[in-house]
């Protein structure tokens, strides 16, 4: 089955949401490679991808939320002698 016309396409933001292509959900996960991201979401690690306009997107909300919520490094305190 071919693909829609571009002008069914949905454009990249709608109704106050923006949609996230392949190539820019990589870099905010971190540039790893897409084998990774995709054992990630199907250990439940990472928001699953819609289909829009016949192709795999990501809510840039759903992206946001989990960045927020990334494990932050923590480092011993160092005592004052």
């Amino acid at each position: 089955m071919p693909p829609p016309p571009a002008s069914e396409v949905p454009q990249l933001v709608r109704s106050g949401k923006r949609w996230v292509k392949r190539e820019e959900m990589l870099q905010r996960a971190g540039d790893e490679d897409y084998i990774t991201v995709w054992r990630w979401m199907r250990q439940g690690k990472f928001p699953l991808p819609y289909i829009v306009g016949g192709q795999n997107m990501w809510l840039e909300s759903e992206l946001d939320e989990w960045q927020a919520n990334l494990p932050r490094r923590e480092y011993r305190k160092t005592e004052v002698a």
